[in-house]
């Protein structure tokens, strides 16, 4: 017999160790990004403190917090067994990905509860665990506007660009790739901007990416008639897994420059002369030369026209009181100035003062 439990310790045998005689039940929590397709399993780990000889048992079930069953998740209950000489037992909930059930990817992420009860065989001291579903990181493009240079290489090349902005909300903690594509509207590519295609990455954990397209100069290859603008897209996808795009297309909007240059004359007319003094109105000239109106001034002739006095400015407004002495034959030039010149004059029709 001694013989036979030297042999038996030789070959590893051990005595059973005894079970905890209070063991305790506890559930973890846990969080899974929401699914672009399909959906997601958030899985609650119940933990016994120790093995036991025999199985324990308890029941669960889900409850809504700001996750709400048939939306976000599929409510879940039942009972579950640690088997004897296990200490974990997994709770499975599904998450419904972004489809029918939820056609948008969360702009916050969403939790709910799952509840431990009636344990056979263990105290249970953790009762509650929470899942979350975090939102589903999203990319989207913006759009651009940029005003075309007047000066450029001579081939007609660019002098400016135009930059889109890919973000990505929230930022992950793995590169991300995008993948995009110019697109003409009335604008077109090699006269107004560079054709653009390719990939870009937005870095781990970065929140955006600039796309550069190149304006095309308003030269030779593009002769500028008036201040006008034209757009085109451009588009952006991802073949990086369980990435959203809420906004796939950005507008470029290319403002043709044009040059300042003097304004055109206003419409000015005097009215009915009163004692020694005429009250002159004018409305602004119809093409103000690609620059704002700063400022009106008037110069008077007392001879019918034939020599005219010193300007008199009276700044940003359409009237004002002018001399007509008594019998004098008076004739009124307007002159609108803009932030590069000053405009030709408008001439009045003679008055007579009274």
């Amino acid at each position: 017999m001694s013989s036979l439990l030297l042999v038996a310790g030789m070959v590893g045998w051990t005595t059973p160790a005894s079970a905890d005689s209070s063991p305790t039940l506890s559930i973890g929590n846990t969080s899974a990004p929401r699914s672009v397709s399909g959906g997601v399993d958030l899985y609650f780990t119940v933990t016994l403190s120790s093995p036991q000889a025999s199985d324990v048992t308890f029941s669960y079930a889900t409850a809504d917090g700001t996750a709400k069953a048939g939306v976000d998740y599929l409510a879940a209950s039942g009972t579950k067994t640690i088997l004897a000489g296990a200490v974990t037992s997994k709770i499975e909930v599904k998450a419904y990905g972004v489809g029918p059930k939820h056609p948008e990817p969360g702009t916050a992420r969403v939790n709910f509860t799952v509840t431990i009860s009636d344990a056979v065989g263990a105290t249970i001291v953790q009762a509650t665990g929470t899942g979350t579903i975090l939102e589903v990181p999203a990319i989207s493009i913006g759009d651009a506007s940029v005003v075309q240079s007047l000066t450029g290489p001579s081939d007609g090349g660019s002098k400016v660009s135009a930059y889109f902005t890919v973000s990505i909300s929230p930022s992950i903690d793995k590169p991300v790739m995008v993948n995009y594509a110019t697109a003409d509207g009335t604008a077109v590519s090699k006269v107004d901007y560079k054709k653009a295609d390719g990939s870009i990455e937005i870095p781990a954990g970065a929140d955006f990416v600039d796309i550069q397209v190149q304006i095309k100069a308003a030269n030779a290859r593009h002769y500028v008639a008036g201040l006008e603008t034209d757009n085109f897209t451009v588009s952006i996808s991802t073949t990086t897994p369980n990435i959203y795009v809420t906004k796939a297309v950005g507008t470029g909007t290319i403002s043709e420059n044009v040059p300042p240059q003097a304004p055109q004359s206003p419409s000015a007319t005097p009215g009915d002369p009163g004692s020694g003094s005429v009250t002159l109105t004018w409305s602004p000239p119809t093409d103000t030369g690609n620059s704002p109106i700063g400022s009106y001034s008037y110069a008077t002739s007392e001879d019918g026209g034939n020599t005219f006095g010193a300007q008199q400015n009276v700044g940003d407004v359409t009237s004002t009181t002018a001399s007509c002495p008594t019998g004098d034959s008076c004739v009124y030039e307007v002159y609108a100035t803009n932030s590069y010149a000053e405009g030709p004059a408008a001439t009045t029709a003679a008055v007579t003062g009274p």
